[in-house]
């Protein structure tokens, strides 16, 4: 690949980047409804026995919170999912049966919460085997300078190609390697040459993108690539 780190080192430091972004943001919506949900379960217990139960949501609520901004480990994505799911649950049992008037957006809410809670659980499966240490300082710039460079307003080069999805990805090749940005970075693949495979769905005569479908490990996308960058991608197939 080229470079003084190796390639599990980098697939760890991108792995424990996404997990600490996605945890960030769950960890400080979840101290904030904790923090509600604590608050009004208390205050409002003697009106209704159920009232106890939003306290105790909102106490591991808050737990979930701590420990996702103060240890975001894969492990901490179980608990996160399953803090989605006990809210989820609540939001669509609490008013589907019109307790305290009912809502029908928070109804819907329920079923989104538990939607992102199995997210989570796959979330786990697919980091759960990053390494538990911390990364390299090397590392982590070798990621942080990758990705700004890919996320860029300007990006071209022999190494640089885009698949365009829903949303698009856009390509660094690495040598033997290739990391994968989706949009602005809200997710990212690292893989190595035998691990990807993108079959054209046919050819472009008149230089528009041909549809295509990629695989990057156990991932399948649908979409379209310029006949440039499909060339290039095939170049960098047949180095090495």
């Amino acid at each position: 690949m080229g470079q003084a780190v190796t390639f599990d080192e980098l697939r760890g430091a991108l792995n424990r980047r996404l997990v600490n972004r996605s945890l960030r943001a769950s960890g400080i919506g979840s101290l904030i409804f904790g923090t509600l949900a604590l608050a009004r379960g208390v205050s409002a217990t003697g009106m209704n026995s159920l009232n106890g139960i939003l306290a105790m949501l909102g106490g591991f609520l808050l737990i979930d919170g701590v420990l996702a901004l103060s240890t975001p480990s894969p492990w901490v994505l179980i608990i996160d999912g399953v803090a989605f799911m006990l809210v989820g649950l609540w939001n669509v049992a609490v008013n589907f049966v019109s307790f305290q008037g009912g809502n029908e957006v928070f109804f819907a809410l329920g079923f989104l919460q538990l939607g992102w809670g199995i997210q989570r659980f796959a979330a786990y499966g697919r980091f759960s085997r990053t390494p538990s240490g911390d990364p390299s300082e090397e590392a982590v710039r070798w990621i942080d300078g990758l990705i700004k460079e890919i996320t860029a307003k300007r990006f071209s080069g022999p190494d640089a190609v885009e698949f365009r999805s829903r949303p698009s990805w856009r390509v660094k090749f690495l040598g033997d390697a290739a990391l994968f940005v989706m949009g602005k970075g809200q997710d990212a693949m690292f893989a190595t040459k035998s691990e990807i495979n993108l079959v054209p769905q046919g050819q472009s005569d008149d230089g528009r993108p041909v549809k295509a479908e990629l695989r990057v490990g156990t991932r399948k996308l649908k979409g379209k690539i310029s006949p440039d960058d499909l060339r290039r991608y095939q170049a960098w197939r047949l180095v090495g």
